[in-house]
């Protein structure tokens, strides 16, 4: 085998691990101007979090832009400082999972008088004007607080394109078979790759932040026809923390199962001969 052969082969597989690598992070962007509109450079931006290890910053361009990438999903403190303008702090700022957050644009005040920091709070516009795909995410803070199964598997039931399956094939997403999914567990393809579903059953209380997509999702999932779940697990943060959960489940707490619309009731009997 000669050395271009080799090198050809390498290359391959290195793209073929990139189809697969999926996002753990998310990103910040946003643009800094004055109060007549005009772009102002080298403004520090600097992202603390409870979840985040230290603390992550940028430099606006010259144009005013910034964009700080890699950071871990969850809510954020935004502090905005430059030597020729007021200070301003923008609390709560969520870093969604796989998904890029704006701040649009942050308008400065000269520093003219010692003034007191300004916190803007808002909402997050309810249609993403920047991506196709359809799903949704879900943080541990509102997992907790539905009716969810144990298994992590069950959260993509929550979403109003997917339904569990009566054929035992996990759940369909947008008229798929439960076969047609993909898994992802911090990055990495849970998948089985014979049968379709998920060689990974991970407790909800270890979840993060799931992504669900169910269309609109980019080419690079070949081999998804139905949905993609993409889960990232918590990680350790600035100061020592620790959790405790239990769950009670008995005969008492269920009712009598009920037959689905395809199953049929089995009768035993034993025949003397």
């Amino acid at each position: 085998m000669n050395t271009k052969t080799i090198f050809s082969i390498m290359f391959i597989l290195l793209c073929f691990r990139s189809i697969y690598a999926q996002h753990t992070t998310g990103n910040l962007v946003g643009r800094i101007v004055g109060g007549n509109g005009d772009p102002i450079p080298s403004v520090n931006i600097i992202a603390s979090s409870e979840r985040q290890q230290g603390i992550r910053g940028a430099a606006t361009d010259e144009s005013g832009y910034f964009r700080i990438i890699a950071l871990e999903v969850g809510h954020y403190s935004i502090q905005i400082n430059h030597i020729a303008y007021q200070p301003v702090q923008i609390e709560p700022v969520r870093i969604r999972l796989g998904k890029t957050t704006t701040l649009g644009e942050v308008k400065l005040s000269p520093r003219t008088l010692e003034m007191e920091e300004v916190a803007i709070t808002a909402n997050r516009p309810l249609i993403d004007p920047t991506t196709t795909t359809n799903g949704m995410n879900l943080d541990l803070k509102s997992i907790e607080q539905l009716p969810v199964q144990r298994d992590h598997r069950s959260l993509a039931v929550l979403s109003s394109q997917a339904k569990v399956s009566y054929l035992g094939d996990d759940m369909t997403i947008a008229g798929s078979t439960g076969l047609e999914n993909l898994y992802f567990i911090d990055g990495m393809n849970t998948t089985d790759p014979n049968f379709g579903r998920t060689s990974s059953y991970l407790p909800y209380n270890f979840v993060k932040e799931v992504e669900i997509k169910t269309g609109g999702y980019a080419p690079e999932y070949r081999s998804a026809l139905g949905g993609i779940i993409n889960v990232v697990t918590s990680s350790g943060g600035n100061d020592f923390s620790g959790q405790f959960f239990g769950f009670i489940a008995n005969d008492a707490m269920r009712g009598e199962p009920k037959l689905g619309l395809i199953e049929y009731e089995t009768i035993q009997r034993t025949i003397w001969a």
